[in-house]
């Protein structure tokens, strides 16, 4: 019987490792501005005196602050132009497509406000490990990454995760994902994001 530690990797196989690597790189750079530019937004948020709960809406019928409003049209300005249209148009004129596309769009920009409150939340309470007396074991190691997670759930933890797709997708070059399938792949995530925030 042939041993596997001797047969050597074809070139494709070569390839398809040097792409992944080249990929992970470009990745594990991007987290790490992704990390930098959160510490400094959470920063200047605490500065000002913002909480989570100024971040919150006033709910159906009511009048929401002049800073939630803010924050609400500035991640409106940051969504594709067909959002934004759709988020800003009169719904009695919509379809029923073209609703289930607004009521989408606007579901994108509240969960980036939620995100946003989460993370200020994490940063404003951050979360107390047990005392273990020294002793390590898996519990142990748990309370340390729940002490890392700016969420107040494992789900809205997969959740910021996943949303962080799209960024990490527009990292790449157009020479290694092509147009068609950055769409394709961004739908999917858009998808994935609603399912998981219907999800009580």
């Amino acid at each position: 019987m042939t041993q596997i530690t001797s047969k050597q990797i074809s070139t494709a196989t070569a390839e398809f490792i040097k792409d992944w690597a080249k990929l992970d790189n470009k990745v594990e750079d991007y987290l790490a501005k992704l990390k930098e530019k959160r510490t400094l937004m959470l920063d200047d948020l605490v500065a000002q005196g913002i909480t989570p709960h100024m971040l919150e809406g006033a709910g159906k019928g009511k009048e929401n602050t002049p800073l939630y409003k803010s924050i609400h049209a500035l991640f409106v300005s940051l969504q594709p132009a067909a959002r934004q249209r759709a988020i800003t148009g009169n719904p009695d004129t919509m379809t029923k497509k073209q609703k289930a596309y607004r009521r989408e769009s606007m579901q994108r920009v509240g969960s980036k406000i939620s995100k946003l409150r989460e993370a200020l939340k994490g940063r404003l309470e951050p979360k107390k490990g047990r005392a273990t007396g020294g002793a390590t074991n898996q519990s142990t190691s748990t309370s340390a990454l729940a002490a890392n997670n700016t969420s107040a759930t494992p789900l809205k933890s997969y959740i910021e995760k996943v949303s962080t797709g799209r960024d990490i997708l527009k990292a790449i070059p157009p020479s290694q994902l092509t147009t068609a399938k950055l769409t394709k792949l961004e739908k999917l995530i858009g998808d994935l994001l609603e399912e998981l925030n219907s999800i009580k």
